[in-house]
């Protein structure tokens, strides 16, 4: 349905990020306590038990609950569970982009939440819109948690969070692709951009990131202002973008 192109999903992933300590009996521990079910015709491996879980936490956010300690822990700390959880919320990135739906803001709701690292936010507003303001403080934490771990050489779990914050980059993209299909959500699309052009000006001008990573940062920032800025008024010519997100690239 989203005819966007979202190679910016080409930045997630996780093929590089190997699982370090072995949290199998925690994750059956957590399955034990919540008497979760798991799907009898799956081979009960570690992946299927993070799935099982990973349901009963989305199960959750859709409740509006917050989460049990336990689950937050896992959410936090698990090494192994957030490489599980990036490709998790990569492939349903890639289906709502690629698939006909009627649940869309729902989807873009719950890969929010998965996003969140096991903390509360209001995303959504009673007229079934994304606050803004919740969204800069997710936004706000991200851009503490990446720079904290940049400056401590913790080049295991920045990695890890980068990767989880250009996720959060790329839904931003998806709501505005989502909102640019209607006329009166086009008036919030302003707004989201300035959100992830204030973000990524705040990363840069706080560390000094890895020649790729930046580039990274400012390819998102031209395919974005290249979709979408002021695409109610002008029609971007075609032919020029491939010099524009250069522009931005070279940043």
């Amino acid at each position: 349905m989203l005819n966007v192109n979202n190679e910016l999903l080409e930045n997630l992933n996780a093929d590089n990020l190997l699982p370090i300590d072995n949290d199998t009996f925690e994750v059956s521990t957590l399955i034990e306590s919540y008497k979760l079910e798991n799907d009898s015709s799956i081979i009960n491996t570690i992946e299927s038990q993070y799935s099982v879980v990973t349901k009963f936490i989305v199960g959750l956010y859709l409740e509006n609950q917050f989460l049990p300690d336990d689950l937050k822990t896992l959410v936090k700390n698990s090494y192994n569970y957030k490489i599980y959880l990036l490709n998790n919320i990569k492939k349903r990135m890639k289906d709502i982009i690629d698939e006909s739906s009627t649940h869309l803001f729902k989807e873009v709701y719950i890969i929010l939440n998965l996003l969140s690292n096991g903390n509360k936010y209001e995303f959504m507003a009673e007229d079934n819109t994304f606050k803004l303001e919740e969204i800069k403080l997710l936004l706000n934490d991200y851009e503490d948690n990446v720079c904290e771990l940049f400056i401590k050489n913790d080049k295991e779990n920045f990695e890890i969070s980068f990767k989880y914050y250009l996720a959060v980059l790329e839904v931003l993209n998806e709501i505005c692709v989502i909102n640019s299909l209607d006329i009166q959500r086009r008036k919030n699309m302003h707004s989201i951009l300035e959100l992830i052009t204030n973000t990524i000006a705040n990363i840069k001008s706080k560390i000094q990131l890895e020649k790729n990573d930046t580039k990274i940062l400012n390819t998102i920032l031209g395919k974005l202002h290249i979709y979408f800025t002021n695409m109610t008024y002008i029609t971007v010519n075609i032919n020029n973008k491939d010099t524009i997100i250069s522009k931005y690239s070279s940043m």
